[in-house]
């Protein structure tokens, strides 16, 4: 099977190709970024979520529980567009395409993804290599 990988920065950080909504992104894989619902896919910055919002691109506008890092529950603001990996290595876009509810983020926090994301990548597998400090996608 097709795989796509990536490699964990210096600091350890995970970073994926995304095309969120028709536009490219790099995103944190942050395993900490869910809401109660488990519909939230990513966090992106406020003015990338604003100019989509601005433009009509969400599908759909909800508000979402999230967990700040203090512990505390906030109400969110999140909207849905479709998300598909893109392969580090050729560009091209892989995988399913599904549909992700996305948060604003908050100022200076980079664009991250969540747990929600990678649970809608039906058949595909995650593999994570930590000797190797690789995470890959086996594609199906």
């Amino acid at each position: 099977m097709p795989q796509v990988c990536w490699s964990a920065t210096q600091a350890g950080e995970y970073w994926i190709d995304v095309s969120l909504g028709g536009h490219a992104l790099q995103v944190l894989i942050d395993s900490g970024l869910i809401d109660r619902r488990g519909q939230v896919g990513f966090s992106i910055d406020q003015a990338l979520y604003d100019g989509f919002k601005q433009a009509g691109r969400f599908a759909n506008h909800q508000m979402h529980a999230r967990l700040t890092a203090n512990g505390q529950i906030s109400l969110a603001e999140s909207g849905s567009l479709v998300a598909q990996l893109i392969s580090p290595q050729s560009g091209t876009l892989v995988g399913p395409i599904v549909p992700v509810y996305v948060f604003r983020g908050y100022p200076g926090v980079p664009n991250r993804a969540g747990i929600a994301f990678f649970h809608l990548l039906k058949g595909c597998k995650v593999l994570w290599d930590l000797d190797q400090r690789r995470w890959c996608i086996e594609l199906p």
